[in-house]
């Protein structure tokens, strides 16, 4: 009888601490998702401003930026990220530009663009060549040396750069990392750790750095 009970209030607490995980997987999603949809919102004044004729994006840029989220995106899923919205979002608010600015934009190649196409080279060799945390991480150096021509205008002309958005931006990468059930997983932690990184620089510029007249920006 004693050895039922036993058996019985193991099969307990082993349902608890299944339900507890599951609870916790659940926040976790919830987090992710939260995180995908501030990132989509953070998109929307550079939208309008691109509408208004305020600000001329890159279409190599833009393009480029779409390029290596999914290259990333796609890493992170054969290394079994989970959290996946913050990318997914990146992936469609930098398309929507890129075709925004085939209409509204400028089609310049610079030697940032250059580069750029060579880490989307090589990561897409990294992934077919089956090693993905190779391509991950070509990805997203990839994404910190597109964010150069973001950062440069935001030092030059902090005015252009809208506050809010950026707000946004980093609001979403330190959801998406709180979000990360198990910070071991690299594939998991390091594209909103990436994204922060990007996001932090550019709105301690537009906070700190001295206003000055806004101009139309190429970016």
């Amino acid at each position: 009888m004693l050895l039922l009970i036993y058996r019985d209030d193991g099969r307990l607490t082993r349902s608890r601490k299944n339900i507890a995980w599951r609870i916790e997987m659940d926040i976790h999603q919830l987090l992710s998702l939260l995180s995908g949809i501030i990132f989509a919102a953070a998109f929307l004044p550079y939208i309008i401003a691109i509408l208004r004729r305020q600000t001329v994006p890159s279409t190599f840029t833009w393009g480029l930026w779409a390029l290596l989220d999914i290259v990333t995106f796609v890493a992170m899923i054969g290394e079994g990220a989970q959290s996946l919205w913050l990318v997914g979002m990146g992936i469609a608010g930098a398309s929507t530009v890129t075709l925004l600015s085939l209409k509204f934009g400028e089609r310049s190649i610079n030697k940032v663009n250059i580069t750029c196409t060579i880490m989307v080279i090589l990561a897409v060799i990294c992934k077919t060549q089956g090693a993905g945390m190779l391509a991950l991480v070509a990805g997203l150096v990839g994404l910190m040396i597109a964010a150069i021509p973001l950062i440069i205008n935001a030092w030059k002309n902090p005015a252009s750069e809208d506050r809010t958005g950026w707000i946004l931006f980093v609001l979403s990468g330190l959801v998406a990392m709180v979000a990360v059930s198990d910070c071991k997983v690299l594939a998991d932690i390091l594209p909103p750790m990436t994204f922060s990184v990007i996001d932090i620089t550019i709105l301690s510029i537009v906070v700190f750095r001295p206003k000055r007249t806004s101009v139309i920006a190429n970016v």
